[in-house]
């Protein structure tokens, strides 16, 4: 229960009066870059290979946002993705193939072992579109501004709602240790960290066991390679076996952005929505003791005992 002492920290209260009354609402809308460059990289579908076409809006910018539908731009705290012009982006999911120098989009996870690697650093021209060889300049050169711990592992199905998949979790990255928590169903073990740092935070890193065997792409900085271990009786029901792709966010530093590439602008808006009451029952119920108290309380006169 809540006290009503607190009611005004949690709730806000319009004295409205008719049915033909409004509310003036002011809300955060994230568009673009300050440099007018997009925000695509922050969006849960974006996988670094394939450009978005011209009418690519992954954050439903066109549509206005209407606040009485089922749409997710909204309030920022009333939004489940919380992080459009935070210093989060999603990182490029790759295959890892030994003896292989090229990179290419990874396989959908299975049920069992899978390793893959997730590119936190700039990338250029191959198989990557034009729109990764620019956003993931945020990430610096071989990931030199990346900031490790910060590393959040998620599962997109076909067809998911990119608001909503960042709650498929998979697992969580440590900042501590920089080791992750994996979710249920699932076991995540670092072959290769990103940065020069071990789980005791000591140089250099700890890049498997063989760290010659890996693809000669992501055996460099800025690169995670991970090995997925998915269990068939605990996997959450949104696992799908050979549909669901590994997504993942890190944080970069932006301190060098002085252009404003990679930090999001933010138009304020005033909605104005139509205060629409209706009734309602509200059904009252109470104990004997209650009865017997507010006749105690209510009554003149004492009742003496016979």
């Amino acid at each position: 229960m809540m006290p009503n002492i607190i009611r005004n920290k949690v709730f806000t209260e319009f004295a409205l009066e008719t049915t033909k009354d409004s509310i003036k609402y002011v809300r955060p809308f994230f568009s673009k870059t300050a440099s007018g460059h997009p925000l695509n990289d922050k969006s849960a579908d974006y996988d670094g290979f394939n450009d978005s076409d011209e009418n690519y809006d992954p954050w439903n910018y066109s549509k206005g946002g209407e606040f009485n539908t089922d749409d997710f731009r909204k309030a920022l705290y009333e939004d489940t993705r919380d992080r459009h012009n935070s210093e989060l982006a999603n990182g490029i999911v790759v295959g890892v193939t030994e003896g292989e120098a090229g990179l290419t989009k990874a396989s959908a996870l299975i049920i069992g072992e899978n390793t893959l690697g997730v590119l936190f650093k700039k990338v250029e021209g191959g198989a990557f579109s034009k729109e990764a060889a620019f956003e993931s300049g945020k990430w610096g050169v071989d990931g030199n501004l990346y900031v490790d711990g910060y590393t959040y592992l998620y599962g997109m199905n076909p067809g998911d709602n990119p608001e909503k998949v960042e709650q498929q979790v998979i697992a969580i990255q440590d900042k501590g240790s920089g080791q992750f928590f994996a979710a249920p169903g699932f076991e995540v073990t670092i072959v290769k960290s990103p940065q020069v740092r071990d789980k005791f935070l000591v140089a250099p890193p700890k890049v498997g066991p063989s760290s010659a065997t890996l693809n000669e792409a992501v055996a460099t900085t800025g690169t995670f390679v991970l090995e997925i271990k998915v269990d068939k009786d605990t996997a959450p029901k949104w696992f799908k076996d050979g549909e669901t792709e590994l997504r993942a966010f890190g944080r970069y530093n932006s301190e060098s952005d002085f252009e404003g590439n990679f930090l999001g602008e933010v138009e304020l808006r005033m909605d104005e929505y139509m205060f629409k009451p209706s009734p309602t029952t509200i059904g009252v119920s109470w104990s004997q003791l209650t009865e017997i108290t507010l006749d105690r309380q209510t009554c003149p006169y004492e009742v003496q005992a016979a």
